[in-house]
C-alpha cells in the first residue's frame, strides 16, 4: 500500500505519459499539416535551341504555371491546362517549318488553346504554319499580348466555337487572313493592334463580336478588305471610359476598308474611323451603323466610293462625318434610312468628291446641318431636313 502512495512513482508515470502525449500530438500535427503555401509557381525555362520541347513542357505543366520560352520551337503546341502562361524570351518563336498538322489545317494551328480558360501568351512569335497560327476553340479563353503572328498559310488568329480572346499590342501580317472571330465568339482589342498585308484583314461572322477597348486598330494594305462583319456580327466601341479614343484605320486595301453585310458597327464614345485609298471606304448591305452621340469622327477620303449603302441598310451618324476626295462620296441604293447630322463643334461635310451624294430606289434620308456639295436623287427617294432632294 505504501508503494501506491510513493510520491516518486506517480511523478514518473505522469512525466512519461506527458512525454508520450507530446510526441503523439507532434506526430499527429505533422501528418495533418497541409504543405506550406509557397506563393506563385516557379517559372519553368525552356530553350528550344538547346533541344528542349515546349510542347512536352506544356503537356506536363500544372494549372497556373508559367513557362518562359527561348529559341525557335519547330513543333505544334496544344494547351489543355487552364491558367497557363507562356512568355517569350527575346525573339522566341513557334515556327511551323516542317511541322505536320492534322488533315484539316483550317481547324488546326501551331498554337492551339483547346477548351481551357485563363491562358496567357506574351512576347512570342507564331509563324509559317501550314494552317493557322493561333487557334482558340471549344470555349477557350486566351489573352495574347505582344504576340507576332505572321506568314501562316490560313489565318493568323482564329477564335471559334464560343471562345474569347483579348489581343493587346499584337501584330498579324502576311497571313491569308489576319483575324477570324466566328460562331458566337468574341475578341477584345487593346493597345495597338496591327492587322496588315494579309490576303484579308479581319472576319467577324456567325453572331460574333469584336470590341475595341482603347485600341488603335490598323487594317492597312490587305489584298481584299480590312474588316468584314457579317451574319449578325458586331464591331463595337462601347461606352466604357477605357474605350474612349479608340481608332480604326483602314487604308490602301485592295477592295474595301470596312464591310458590313448583315452586320453592325456601333460607337458611343469619342473615336475616329478612317478609310482611305480603298476601292470602297465603307461598304454596307442589310447592315447597321450607329454613332448616335456627337463625339465620333468618320474620315472617308480618296476612295473609289466613300460610303456605299445597299438595300435595307440603316445609318445614323450624329456628327463628325467628313467625306472628300472620293470618286463618289455617298451612294445609297435602296437603303432603309440614312440619318446624317452635324454640330458646330464636330461638323459633317460631304464635298469635293467626283459626285458628292446620290440617293436611289426608295432610300429615305434625314439630313440636318450637313454641308453637301451636290445631291442627286431619283423620284423614289423620300428626303427631309435642311438638305432635301432637288
Amino acid at each position: 500500500m505504501s508503494s501506491l502512495i510513493n510520491p516518486g512513482k506517480p511523478r514518473k508515470i505522469v512525466t512519461a505519459v506527458a512525454a508520450a502525449a507530446s510526441l503523439f500530438v507532434g506526430v499527429t500535427l505533422t501528418w495533418a499539416q497541409p504543405p506550406a503555401e509557397s506563393g506563385p509557381q516557379a517559372v519553368k525555362h525552356i530553350n528550344c535551341d538547346n533541344g528542349q520541347s515546349l510542347a512536352h513542357a506544356v503537356r506536363h505543366a500544372k494549372a497556373g504555371e508559367t513557362i518562359r520560352v527561348g529559341g525557335t520551337c519547330h513543333e505544334r503546341v496544344q494547351v489543355a491546362i487552364p491558367r497557363l502562361t507562356l512568355v517569350g524570351a527575346g525573339n522566341a518563336v513557334i515556327d511551323g517549318t516542317g511541322v505536320e498538322l492534322g488533315p484539316d489545317p483550317e481547324f488546326d494551328g501551331l498554337l492551339v488553346i483547346d477548351g481551357v480558360t485563363g491562358v496567357t501568351v506574351s512576347g512570342l512569335g507564331i509563324q509559317k504554319s501550314t494552317g493557322n497560327g493561333v487557334l482558340a476553340h471549344h470555349g477557350a479563353t486566351v489573352a495574347l499580348r505582344e504576340v507576332r503572328v505572321q506568314d501562316n498559310a490560313v489565318t493568323g488568329v482564329v477564335v471559334v466555337d464560343h471562345s474569347s480572346a483579348e489581343l493587346a499590342d499584337c501584330v498579324s501580317t502576311r497571313n491569308r487572313l489576319g483575324l477570324d472571330v466566328v460562331t458566337s465568339s468574341s475578341a477584345v482589342l487593346k493597345g495597338t493592334v496591327s492587322i496588315t498585308q494579309n490576303g484579308n484583314g479581319v472576319d467577324i461572322n456567325g453572331t460574333s463580336i469584336v470590341e475595341l477597348r482603347g485600341a488603335q486598330v490598323e487594317l492597312n494594305e490587305n489584298g481584299g478588305y480590312g474588316l468584314i462583319a457579317a451574319s449578325g456580327s458586331h464591331v463595337a466601341i462601347f461606352g466604357w471610359q477605357s474605350a474612349a479614343g479608340s481608332t480604326i484605320t483602314a487604308n490602301a486595301n485592295g477592295f474595301a476598308g470596312l464591310i458590313l453585310g448583315q452586320g453592325t458597327l456601333t460607337t458611343y464614345v469619342p473615336s475616329v474611323i478612317t478609310a482611305s485609298n480603298n476601292t470602297f471606304g465603307l461598304l454596307l448591305n442589310a447592315a447597321n451603323l450607329f454613332a448616335p452621340f456627337e463625339e465620333a469622327r468618320f474620315r472617308l477620303e480618296n476612295n473609289g466610293v466613300g460610303m456605299s449603302l445597299g438595300q435595307g441598310t440603316t445609318v445614323l451618324i450624329a456628327a463628325g462625318l467628313a467625306i472628300q476626295g472620293n470618286g463618289a462620296g455617298v451612294v445609297a441604293d435602296g437603303a432603309g434610312t440614312l440619318t446624317l447630322r452635324s454640330t458646330q463643334a464636330n461638323p459633317s461635310t460631304i464635298t469635293g468628291n467626283g459626285s458628292d451624294m446620290r440617293l436611289l430606289f426608295g432610300t429615305r434620308s434625314t439630313i440636318e446641318g450637313v454641308t453637301i456639295g451636290t445631291l442627286v436623287c431619283d423620284s423614289t427617294v423620300l428626303s427631309r431636313g435642311t438638305k432635301i432632294c432637288p
